[in-house]
């Protein structure tokens, strides 16, 4: 874990609104988060993705299979989790 930047009083539109950005690692990956502070339930759609760099049509069919769970969603190249994550 790395940088945590939680909202001040009277920041944040919403008492939910607690964590305003973060910084992380995964794998020794560096990975940035931001929230936002007003009462909105939002959810993942394809603004936000994440991308794997594969060495071949085995590895990407590997993790296609993996991924995979909303088939309707998969186009061009992208494949959705059961999250909703953009791949």
């Amino acid at each position: 874990m790395g940088t945590i930047s939680r909202y001040k009083e009277g920041e944040a539109e919403s008492p939910k609104a607690k964590i305003n950005y973060t910084a992380f690692k995964l794998n020794g990956i560096a990975f940035s988060a931001m929230d936002n502070g007003f009462d909105v339930d939002f959810g993942f759609n394809e603004a936000f993705s994440l991308m794997i760099n594969c060495k071949d049509q085995k590895e990407i069919d590997y993790f296609w299979d993996k991924l995979s769970a909303v088939p309707e969603a998969e186009h061009c190249g992208w494949v959705k989790d059961k999250f909703g994550v953009s791949w």
